[in-house]
């Protein structure tokens, strides 16, 4: 199973979306977004994370802005 996730920044957190399936989680970093986005995997579909590949889109966006002259 190949269960497709979007990642972005939100206000204060990282955040997750199924792009295909009804899942949001969030995180305040990596670590905690990829244990979160695994658990709510498992709960959503009710598998074990063995059986699904994770496939990740990353959005970015600007995080700092530069002064002008």
């Amino acid at each position: 199973m190949e269960v497709r996730i979007r990642v972005y920044r939100g206000e204060k957190y990282l955040c997750a979306e199924g792009m295909d399936a009804d899942i949001f989680t969030q995180g305040k970093n990596l670590e905690e977004l990829m244990h979160n986005i695994i658990e709510a995997i498992e709960c959503y579909y009710d598998v074990s994370i063995k059986d699904v590949t994770i496939i990740t889109e990353y959005k970015a966006g600007t995080f700092a802005e530069t002064a002008s002259c």
